[in-house]
């Protein structure tokens, strides 16, 4: 093996595939930032060097940026990131952020739902206060010194005075805004492009409506769309006073369908597009990927088989084979894309995903295998690990602790419960317990490793056992560890690797000598490539082998004790008209502001005549 080569301890450095879930984004001079399900990117306005921000708290949804920071929005959040440490400015009751636009000094509005809904202002070093209480905020705009947002039912308001006030311009609801040259475009539930400086419609999209617009240039707009019957084109273009369909969306050979988030305007005619499961995208005239370096993905597990495949299962993007130096796009036919788990048994590679359990021949096809089907919630699989010992036997757990064997091609419960993962494969495959560590069987316990009790941070392989202090072989102490978690053994020759949360990964047999620096993020699993390089799975995003490389990845976020715990409230993020029933909008009806009360000098004049005739005339 290459450990007995190495003379000193090489860094890690990324495998693709490069995606991830585009949430939210902001664009700032010449920087884009972007929020996933794992953490905070950001790049250049080529969008070809991606980075992870580690600034950020986790869980950050949403954000607004502005020249020297942004404003970072997890659950039931507000916070300040710049160049001193984050601030929390609030820490809501049962509410989310679902929109920030900031001001190029800083200056934001902020959009929030729930039991603290309203108009919020936020200032760089100050405070946050509520401007306009009670009205179900949802999209944000800043132009200049004005502030514009729309709400999903109580009109839309305009401030001309960074915030100080608000009043408001129309009634009904807003599900999109942009600037366009001048002008400020509003887009309606039904289907209605409003530009609303000029009260003037300016277009109609049939059986949908525009979740968000991005400005091209020259009264030119890029457009995802919102359809509940699924009757209109998610992506769309206006030029020349019309809107058009963007028939082609094949941005590379994935099989699984292309979905978008929102898209923002780059203000140099081009448009960041997000998608679901191929990163950022970038619309110039075509749709095209601008995901290089965009790692950011959620990992379901990694592992590989005899014949070096190995196989990446990304939650919500794809299921990948690697083989030869390249990854393979996810095709129709593989594990669905939710994967529970991926592991080595036997020579084979198995993944657990909702339908059943799949098991990748040498040849890249799958074969399948039942699952175990829960009646009570309708489930057709809730298996969550399954291993096979030497004799042929394959052994499984499902999502409430249950021991199944196969027995003639059909699991058979076992009457030993309280499982909660099976470690190890073939003659060295344990089963870890609520009580301790017990080998395989369906009707009595077994013990092993009695001496250990914590089997959370731990982990078994046949005869060693690793806990956080102390590696164990054949129930013996053998060497001392650093005291974190185990998150990962893999058996290596004579000896085994050992890792450990945020240590340097070790090969002992029995004394232990580093062979990897340490990951910053949780490790899901580890393996070899044919090659010898060791590669390890990010529980947030990452493939990574050691191989020389100078890169090392930072953190996703930065830790905080400040993190919330939030229930049913989440569910609005959710596009307020996208399930039924659909609230009906108001009509959407310009109201005239104080800020235009000249107009009045007008037209008051008018319908008093006016009215005076016609009762004259009655």
């Amino acid at each position: 093996m290459l450990w007995c080569l190495i003379s000193q301890i090489w860094a890690w450095a990324p495998m693709g595939p490069e995606r991830g879930h585009v949430l939210d984004s902001s664009v700032v001079g010449e920087r884009v930032y972007v929020t996933t399900r794992v953490g905070v990117m950001y790049a250049s306005l080529a969008m070809d060097d991606w980075e992870r921000d580690s600034r950020f708290p986790p869980d950050t949804k949403v954000i607004g940026a502005w020249k020297d920071g942004v404003w970072a929005a997890p659950p039931g959040q507000l916070w300040e990131v710049g160049k001193r440490p984050m601030r929390l400015l609030r820490a809501f009751q049962e509410s989310l952020v679902v929109d920030i636009a900031a001001q190029e000094q800083g200056t934001a509005v902020v959009a929030v739902r729930g039991k603290e809904k309203g108009i919020w202002v936020a200032n760089k070093g100050g405070s946050l206060v509520r401007r306009v209480p009670d009205v179900d905020a949802w999209v944000t705009l800043a132009d200049g010194d004005a502030f514009w947002v729309g709400t999903t039912d109580a009109g839309l308001w305009y401030s001309a005075d960074a915030g100080e006030t608000f009043q408001k311009w129309a009634e009904g609801g807003v599900t999109a805004l942009e600037r366009v040259g001048t002008s400020i475009w509003a887009a309606l539930p039904d289907g209605r492009i409003l530009d609303v400086t000029q009260q003037k419609t300016m277009a109609q999209i049939s059986n949908g409506y525009a979740s968000s617009m991005a400005e091209l240039g020259n009264q030119k707009i890029f457009l995802t769309v919102s359809s509940p019957n699924l009757g209109a084109s998610p992506f769309q273009v206006f030029q020349k006073g019309k809107l058009s369909t963007v028939s082609s969306t094949k941005v590379d050979k994935d099989k699984s369908h292309l979905s978008p988030t929102q898209s923002w305007s780059l203000r140099n005619g081009d448009a960041l597009v997000g998608s679901f499961r191929r990163g950022p995208l970038r619309w110039n005239g075509k749709l095209r990927l601008s995901s290089e370096n965009f790692y950011a993905t959620v990992s379901g597990g990694a592992a590989i088989d005899a014949s070096g495949q190995l196989v990446l299962a990304l939650m919500g993007t794809g299921v990948y084979i690697w083989k030869d130096g390249a990854f393979g796009p996810h095709l129709p036919k593989g594990p669905l894309t939710d994967s529970v788990a991926v592991k080595r048994v036997g020579d084979k590679v198995v993944v657990i995903d909702f339908d059943g359990v799949r098991i990748l021949s040498e040849d890249g096809s799958w074969l399948s295998m039942k699952g175990v089907f829960d009646p009570r919630d309708r489930n057709k699989n809730i298996l969550v690990d399954i291993g096979k010992t030497n004799d042929e036997d394959w052994w499984a757990i499902d999502s409430y602790g249950r021991l199944y064997k196969s027995v003639d091609g059909k699991w058979a419960n076992c009457t030993t419960s309280g499982a909660l993962r099976i470690d190890g494969d073939g003659d060295s495959l344990n089963i870890a317990t609520r009580q301790g560590y017990v080998k395989p069987h369906c009707h009595k316990w077994l013990p092993i490793h009695e001496s250990v009790k914590n089997v959370m941070t731990s982990r078994s392989y046949g005869p060693w056992v690793a806990t956080a202090k102390t590696l164990y072989y054949n129930g013996e102490s053998v060497a001392q560890l650093s005291g974190q978690e185990i998150q990962a053994l893999l058996p290596d020759g004579d000896g085994i690797l050992v890792a450990q949360r945020k240590t340097s990964i070790q090969r002992c047999s029995p004394q232990c000598v580093d062979i990897a620096p340490p990951i910053s993020e949780d490790i899901l699993s580890m393996g070899y490539l044919p090659d010898d390089r060791l590669w390890v799975l990010e529980k947030r995003g990452t493939l990574l082998v050691n191989d020389g490389q100078s890169y090392a990845p930072p953190n996703w976020h930065q830790f905080t004790d400040k993190r919330m715990s939030y229930g049913r409230y989440i569910e609005l993020y959710k596009n307020p008209w996208m399930f039924p029933p659909i609230p009906q909008s108001k009509p959407f009806a310009y109201l005239v502001s104080s800020s235009r009360g000249w107009v009045w000098f007008f037209v008051l004049p008018f319908l008093l005549l006016f009215s005076y005739f016609v009762a004259k005339k009655t």
